[in-house]
């Protein structure tokens, strides 16, 4: 084989390899953090002064995380007074497997959340709720198995 049938050979495959990756990249699922994540920046001291309040308290959120269920056990100073929020959970590799549930403390304290549509992996957990008019934010990282 002459030199030029080799650079030609050389030349082919890699605009066939520039092809593959193209259409590939194509294909590849690229979900933001959030839709409105402008708007969720502006309110990040809001976060902070959540974490802060939740960090006063008495103890912190326990979480549990099997079977598709998870275990939240809250502290003493959240159980009782008409506290109201959202916990959300964010899959950071997939927003479609993103799930929300509202806040819904039992007499004991607990929360337990079962869902079907939970996929093994990583999760991030996302509590914010209201207390007495004064707001708390805890965020922790979850393995579903």
């Amino acid at each position: 084989m002459n030199w030029g049938k080799r650079i030609a050979i050389l030349y082919i495959g890699f605009v066939l390899m520039i092809v593959f990756l193209v259409l590939k990249s194509n294909h590849e699922n690229t979900d933001l953090v959030s839709a409105d994540y402008y708007a969720q920046e502006l309110k990040f001291q809001d976060k902070i002064d959540g974490q802060n309040n939740m960090n006063a308290l008495s103890g912190q959120v326990q979480c549990e995380a099997r079977n598709k269920t998870v275990n939240l056990t809250f502290p003493q100073e959240m159980i009782g007074n008409n506290a109201s929020g959202e916990i959300l959970f964010y899959r950071p590799s997939d927003a479609s497997l993103d799930l929300s549930n509202k806040l819904d403390i039992d007499a004991q304290g607990n929360q337990v959340i079962h869902n079907e549509n939970f996929k093994r992996g990583i999760y991030r957990m996302q509590l914010k709720c209201m207390v007495n008019n004064k707001s708390y934010y805890y965020e922790q990282q979850i393995f579903m198995n």
